[in-house]
């Protein structure tokens, strides 16, 4: 048998034996090289599932380290190279060949190296049983063992995915491109009341809070069309009708060859409880009737309070823009800048007074308490509008 590219065959007893090897019909040998065998091969299959190799040609020396010539010699065929349960298995599957007259299994063998091999052995059978039962057979060898590796690190991968996503007290999502749900770990059951399977399916915009719903909007397609990770805060509706506070990290899954977007994958964590600690920072920051400030060291205002606005008349965006000393009294300036220095290395002060300039371009008298956060390299300040009590303490 010759298939015009093969050199390699085997001839275990003599040329005479090798000839009177079963003819494979045009038929059969395409199906065979359909599955692109390493390997192709006759075979005599016993009624009990034991294999004594015919004929073989092929790759047989890289995908098991035998010639095909050894490989023909060798009790039990491919059997031979296998581990008892794998061996077991694939007898099991042998004794299915006289009814169902073709097979395909997976098995692991382990070659002459030592080293082990994943293998698919095709087979159909030519003709009917002989009254024995044995019925000879025409197959293929695929060496898949890097397609199993790379299958068992998935399943592996995706296993601890799943462990992380079962166990995680945040919620792992994932929805389409246009928004669905097509998995919610279990912590959604804490998170939003419902069960995974009830969410799954269902828009995630059906649950958002109306308010919120254009600001999602707009980052959603702002990442499909340019994806990047990206984190927002909001506000969900739960099961019960409560409305709580999440928020939310995505990242877009591409497709690495065309970059269309596959899919969206989100970690939401319930924030409610940090959020009514902020809004009420945010009240005692706004509506404070002192003036309250948080600074850099390089000498910018980076946050202010609306009482600046009311003591110094100057806007927001006016204190802003400018260096804080070019609002001190020129003769301050010395003083501030001496404390200053002492703020750079992390003192704080109390009670220091300097005045400020005022809009209408009078000066304000303020009493100041700095605590510096080298952290941050900021500065967090209280400063009291004291004029009045200055005009007083001259009267006396």
């Amino acid at each position: 048998m010759s298939t015009g590219g093969k050199e390699k065959k085997s001839n275990p007893e003599t040329e005479d034996s090798q000839d009177s090897a079963p003819v494979i019909q045009t038929e059969d040998y395409r199906a065979i090289a359909s599955c692109m065998a390493d390997v192709q091969f006759t075979a005599v299959i016993a009624r009990d599932g034991e294999m004594r190799l015919l004929f073989v040609e092929g790759d047989s020396l890289r995908v098991t380290g035998f010639e095909p010539a050894e490989l023909c010699a060798r009790e039990g065929g491919f059997i031979s190279l296998m581990e008892p349960n794998q061996a077991r298995r694939f007898r099991d599957g042998l004794r299915r060949l006289p009814e169902e007259g073709r097979v395909i299994l997976d098995c692991r063998i382990t070659a002459r190296t030592g080293e082990s091999r994943w293998i698919r052995v095709y087979m159909k059978t030519l003709g009917d049983a002989d009254s024995d039962g044995t019925v000879t057979v025409a197959g293929g060898v695929q060496d898949f063992t890097e397609s199993k590796a790379a299958e068992t690190e998935l399943r592996e991968s995706e296993a601890r995915y799943r462990l992380l996503a079962d166990n995680a007290k945040d919620m792992i999502s994932r929805h389409d491109p246009e928004g669905f749900y097509t998995y919610a770990s279990p912590a959604c059951r804490q998170i939003l009341g419902y069960e995974p399977e009830e969410i799954i399916g269902t828009s995630a915009y059906d649950h958002f809070h109306p308010e919120d719903f254009a600001a999602i909007r707009k980052l959603h397609d702002s990442i499909v069309e340019k994806p990047f990770i990206s984190t927002i805060a909001y506000r969900i509706r739960k099961k019960d009708g409560r409305y709580i506070w999440l928020e939310t990290t995505t990242k877009v899954v591409t497709d690495p060859d065309s970059g269309e977007v596959q899919e969206i994958v989100a970690i939401s964590r319930d924030v409610t409880k940090r959020k009514h600690i902020e809004d009420e920072r945010d009240r005692l920051f706004n509506y404070s009737i002192d003036m309250l400030c948080i600074a850099s060291i390089d000498g910018f205002f980076r946050q202010l309070n609306p009482a600046w606005t009311r003591t110094l008349g100057w806007s927001e965006e006016e204190l802003l823009s400018r260096p804080w000393i070019d609002f001190v009294h020129p003769d301050d300036i010395p003083a501030t800048r001496a404390i200053g220095e002492k703020l750079e290395v992390g003192e704080n002060i109390i009670a220091f007074e300097n005045r400020y300039m005022h809009k209408d371009g009078g000066y304000v008298w303020m009493s100041w308490n700095t605590f510096v956060m080298p952290e941050e390299n900021l500065l967090f300040a209280v400063a009291r509008d004291v004029t009045h009590q200055k005009k007083l303490e001259k009267n006396l």
